[in-house]
C-alpha cells in the first residue's frame, strides 16, 4: 500500500542524509533494517530489477559488514559461501599471497564479489582485500543468491554478464 512506499521513501531519505554526514565509508552505527538493507540492494545495478518480495528475501538473508583498511573480506584458497554486495567503499582483488600478491581488479560500491565461489563450490579464486577507508558490505548466504539467480533472469544475465567481463579481464 501507500503506507509501504512512504516508509521505503522516509528510509531513503534517512539513509541518504547519513551517508552524507559519514567521513569514510566505515561509520560506527547501528545493523540495517530489513528496510535498509532491501534500499542498499535496490542500489545494486544487479539486484535494480528485483520486486519487494526478493528484496526482502535477500535482506533477510544477508548481514551487514564492515571491514577496515587492508583486511580481507575473503582468501584465495579457502572455501565460501556468501557474496558481498559492496554498500561504500573500495576493495582490491588479488591473486597470489605475501609479496607475490598481485592487484588484478578493484571493485567499488553498487559491485559484488565472491559470486564464483557459491556459484562453483571451489575455493575462493582471489583474495579481497578493503582500500583504505574501509568499507561496508551486506554478506549474502550462497544458497539465497543461488535462489535469487533461480527466480530472476535479470539477476542471472548481470552475473552472467559480469562473469563475462572479469574473464576477458574489464571489470
Amino acid at each position: 500500500g501507500t503506507d509501504e512506499h512512504e516508509l521505503v521513501r522516509e528510509t531513503a531519505a534517512h539513509l541518504n542524509e547519513r551517508q552524507g554526514r559519514e567521513t569514510s565509508a566505515v561509520g560506527g552505527h547501528a545493523g540495517l533494517s530489513t528496510v535498509e538493507k532491501m534500499i542498499a540492494l535496490r542500489s545494486a545495478p544487479i539486484f535494480s530489477s528485483l520486486p519487494p518480495e526478493g528484496l526482502a528475501e535477500l535482506g533477510r538473508a544477508s548481514v551487514e559488514h564492515e571491514y577496515v583498511a587492508d583486511e580481507a573480506l575473503c582468501v584465495q584458497g579457502e572455501s565460501g559461501n556468501e557474496v558481498f554486495i559492496l554498500l561504500a567503499g573500495e576493495v582490491n582483488v588479488l591473486i597470489g599471497h605475501g609479496a607475490n600478491a598481485k592487484v588484478v581488479a578493484e571493485e567499488k560500491a553498487g559491485g559484488f564479489i565472491g559470486e564464483m565461489a557459491v556459484l562453483d563450490p571451489a575455493p575462493r579464486s582471489a583474495t579481497v582485500v578493503a582500500k583504505a577507508g574501509g568499507v561496508r558490505v551486506l554478506r549474502l548466504d550462497g544458497d539465497a543468491f543461488r535462489d535469487a539467480l533461480n527466480t530472476d533472469v535479470a539477476i542471472a544475465s548481470g552475473v552472467i554478464r559480469t562473469l563475462a567481463q572479469r574473464l576477458r579481464g574489464k571489470a
